[in-house]
């Protein structure tokens, strides 16, 4: 009788589950590019909700992509049973493609909760790297929904958990981390220095530039800076640059308040793209916009999470912040960083000071993410300990 053939990994494979597209997601770019040049291949299994194909393209990666493909408005409008059916589709699509895997690297906690699933039914050993970029807290989600669920399997997790890392040190403490099974890891989502191209763009002659890049909401204080228009310096207006998903309940207030002070001129908005298409729009503006003005876990531990701060600073840009306690304590010490109390009068004065002494703030950035605040740094002990765990 011929015996049962073991089952063959390739230990340099691995399989992602990322519910949202990674393009949403810089930081996640940043560790794929990142494993493909330490010579791993990558299968990734996410929902189909972005159209750019750059990131298939790259030699290494496959991307599995489930459902035909929504808007992030069309998905968040679809019925709870057809999200649920979306899920299904996504947890059957990570089984298929788990088997010849020996390391899996999940983010967040509903795919984590589909790796549950497959575990308890297959038992399989695997190396099980666990990101988390969004904290769900149990008593916040629906109960009975697909992220109620989540979050209460996610404290059960931790004992198969090989690999854990948060991009804050403050979240630490809403995880179980004593019954990790595994080691923990620091990844703030700092810039990868090789995704910095040339920061030469050219500037606006016409105008000075604040940009927000990212998810617009109320929460993010635009309306602050609508406030002072129109603002001049030197004779040059100031203009405000928005790139990312917007609602359009929030896009229609917007530009409403901007029609009814006659200022719509100053004001250019660009509806989310590709990674590589966001860094020379930013590093064409003068200053970045980081405001956070939610009271939530996420908005309260952003410090090292938000990469949008040091995104406009790999570019060079000065970045204004609200003077909140825990801003301060991890921006403070940078000199390109500039708080306010966002009223028009301290917004003006810090505006204005920061194009009187732009050169040294620009500079002082730039020699902050060259030397020590990027992504660089802090995956390396992360892959090295995978190669550890991986080729024992």
């Amino acid at each position: 009788m011929k015996s049962k053939t073991k089952l063959e990994y390739n230990p340099k494979d691995i399989l992602i589950g990322l519910y949202w597209h990674p393009e949403y997601y810089p930081p996640t770019l940043n560790c794929i590019n990142s494993l493909l040049q330490s010579g791993y291949n990558i299968t990734i299994v996410c929902l189909n909700l972005f159209e750019n194909k750059d990131i298939e393209r790259a030699t290494g990666v496959k991307m599995v992509k489930c459902g035909v493909y929504k808007t992030i408005s069309q998905y968040n409008s679809l019925s709870t049973f057809k999200k649920l059916t979306l899920w299904i589709q996504f947890s059957l699509k990570l089984l298929i493609n788990i088997k010849q895997k020996k390391i899996i690297l999940l983010y967040d906690p509903i795919p984590l909760l589909s790796y549950g699933i497959i575990y308890k039914i297959f038992k399989s050993n695997k190396i099980i790297w666990y990101h988390n970029h969004d904290i769900l807290l149990s008593n916040l989600q629906r109960r009975f929904s697909i992220s109620w669920f989540a979050s209460k399997f996610e404290y059960i997790s931790f004992k198969h958990i090989d690999i854990f890392s948060l991009p804050s040190e403050e979240r630490k403490k809403y995880f179980p981390i004593s019954y990790l099974k595994g080691k923990y890891f620091f990844l703030p989502n700092y810039p990868a220095l090789k995704n910095i191209k040339s920061r030469n763009q050219s500037k606006d002659s016409d105008f000075i530039k604040i940009i927000f890049q990212g998810s617009i909401s109320p929460s993010n204080g635009i309306e602050n800076i609508i406030n002072i228009i129109p603002f001049y310096y030197q004779g040059k207006p100031l203009k405000i640059i928005l790139k990312g998903y917007i609602s359009q309940k929030y896009h229609e207030e917007l530009f409403k308040h901007l029609k009814e002070k006659n200022c719509l001129k100053f004001i250019d908005y660009f509806p989310p793209s590709s990674y590589a298409e966001v860094f020379p729009l930013t590093a064409s503006s003068d200053i970045g916009w980081a405001v956070f003005k939610s009271n939530d876990i996420m908005a309260l531990t952003l410090g090292t999470a938000s990469n949008k701060i040091y995104e406009y600073a790999s570019a060079g840009l000065p970045v204004i912040y609200a003077d909140y306690p825990h801003f301060k304590s991890h921006l403070n010490k940078f000199k390109w960083a500039i708080s306010s109390d966002l009223t028009p009068e301290d917004l003006k004065l810090k505006i204005t000071c920061i194009l009187d002494n732009y050169k040294n703030y620009s500079n002082a950035a730039i020699d902050d993410i060259n030397n020590n605040i990027n992504f660089d740094e802090y995956i390396k002990p992360i892959v090295d300990h995978l190669d550890e765990i991986a080729f024992p």
